[in-house]
């Protein structure tokens, strides 16, 4: 993915990242804190969202190093249909097109499209924090989705996945 574009610099506005993706384990044995399931920004703790899974299974959508919103945990050995939408200034992470969480989250995210958008692990090519899985049709909007073009998006994908 390009290393800077701004059709990842989505300001105060909405966006969409959504991704299926498949966890072997969560010993993060790489030595990195995470597994990285996407990271746009420059660094893990300035100008960076990115999504992890914590080791006991949560996933976290991060606004540089804090916690914005999170998830039940999840399962390994198991694909996921993973969204995290931002809405009139609300962000909403739906796993398997279940709604998981919701937060106000108005930060403009600018300066983190001035940086590569890197699935899986993180940015700065240190090798640490990659997601031990799989991951597979990764979508980035400029909008938001509502809930029922998420169940249509997963439903339309998900026998490759079961």
């Amino acid at each position: 993915i390009p290393q800077s574009d701004d059709n990842f610099k989505f300001g105060t506005g909405d966006f969409a990242i959504a991704c299926w993706f498949f966890c072997a384990d969560f010993s993060n044995s790489d030595g990195g804190r995470y597994d990285r399931v996407f990271m746009l920004g420059d660094a893990f703790n300035a100008n960076s969202i990115s999504v992890n899974i914590e080791t006991g299974g949560i996933l976290q959508f991060r606004w540089n190093d804090a916690v914005i919103s999170e998830t039940y945990p999840i399962s390994i050995n198991q694909w996921f249909y993973f969204v995290a939408t931002r809405r009139d200034g609300i962000l909403y992470l739906y796993l398997n097109g279940d709604l998981q969480d919701s937060d106000a989250f108005t930060t403009n995210v600018d300066n983190a499209g001035d940086y590569a958008f890197t699935l899986g692990s993180e940015r700065d090519a240190a090798g640490t924090s990659s997601l031990h899985g799989s991951m597979s049709g990764a979508q980035v909007y400029n909008r938001g989705l509502s809930q029922a073009e998420i169940t249509q998006n997963m439903n339309a994908q998900r026998s490759r996945f079961t």
